[in-house]
């Protein structure tokens, strides 16, 4: 991530808390209790919603499909915006 970040593509939460807004298609980045996973933004909001693999239609940590997801920001790690690139 470091080359990411250097090139202005990773942003963490606190440029989301300064108003910046990611692109459709950015990988967004959470970290939960149990570790780490990845979605693709689809739409931006108060709640976002993202496509996701290794998941379920629950809360299932190790799911076994693709799903549709919708999460608050506070959940948000960091996200890879390849639309600044």
């Amino acid at each position: 991530m470091a080359d990411a970040g250097n090139r202005g593509l990773f942003k963490t939460h606190e440029d989301i808390n300064q108003g910046w807004i990611p692109n459709p298609g950015s990988l967004v980045i959470f970290h939960f209790n149990e570790g780490w996973h990845i979605g693709i933004l689809k739409t931006w909001g108060d709640t976002i919603t993202t496509i996701e693999g290794n998941t379920g239609i629950g809360n299932d940590r190790d799911g076994d499909g693709v799903a549709e997801k919708h999460r608050s920001q506070q959940l948000i790690y960091g996200i890879v915006d390849l639309g600044a690139y």
